[in-house]
């Protein structure tokens, strides 16, 4: 491994695990105490897709970088949706630890649904990162990287649908706020899940336009994003 890729990995790392501490000292705050132990699941289990996720980009500093930092051309309106997006899944975690862990508007879910959301959770990051790991492009913003020789992906999860990544974010953010005890928090993601589809059609779009060969893709598979589905 190069110095280059080094420090790439590095800052990867300090950025996401910054990102992760910020979540859990918010889930912890609003929740009133330390001992919330649905706030502990959901931090072991991002730390554990942390983890998972890193390995499968480790060795490639140039997905690391736009990662990092993502080049020019990113959509306007893409930009509305990831401060939207943003802003909404911090008051899905906020109002979700309030609700579980002070105010108890929420009855207490079986441990059944604990369970299967934890599930979930796991299956939607592992389809996320194999995504991001397949395909050498896999940008935070929606824009053609010309500069680095954009070309359609047609292995791993992209045989099945033309936008898995967001497959997996849609399955592990519907199940958040279930993670942590609370039924209201299903409000603010459901309005998170209706934008990630609004932006999944937008980005199909814009790859049809932009990107060369991207139209002979939807032509060999169907699906956007739910295979059978949509």
């Amino acid at each position: 491994m190069g110095e280059a890729t080094t420090v790439l990995n590095k800052n990867l790392v300090l950025k996401s695990l910054s990102a992760v501490v910020l979540v859990a000292a918010l889930i912890f705050i609003c929740a009133g105490k330390w001992l919330f132990w649905q706030g502990i699941l959901y931090s072991l289990l991002m730390i554990s897709m942390f983890i998972v996720s890193f390995l499968f980009v480790a060795h490639n500093p140039g997905l690391i970088n736009e990662r990092l930092k993502p080049g020019p051309g990113a959509k306007a309106w893409d930009k509305i949706y990831l401060a939207l997006s943003t802003l909404l899944f911090f008051i899905t975690i906020s109002l979700s630890a309030l609700d579980s862990g002070r105010l108890g508007l929420s009855p207490e879910l079986p441990a059944a649904v604990y369970a299967v959301a934890s599930v979930v959770y796991i299956a939607g990051n592992l389809i996320f990162a194999w995504a991001k790991g397949t395909n050498n492009f896999f940008s935070s913003v929606v824009r053609v990287q010309k500069e680095r020789g954009h070309a359609v992906c047609r292995d791993g999860p992209y045989r099945y649908v033309r936008h898995p990544g967001y497959l997996g974010g849609f399955l592990y953010m519907a199940v958040t706020p279930l993670l942590l005890g609370s039924l209201w928090g299903l409000i603010p993601t459901g309005i998170i899940l209706v934008l990630m589809l609004v932006r999944t059609a937008l980005e199909d779009r814009t790859l049809a336009d932009e990107l060369e060969g991207y139209q002979e893709c939807q032509a060999k598979v169907k699906y956007r994003l739910i295979p059978l589905v949509w």
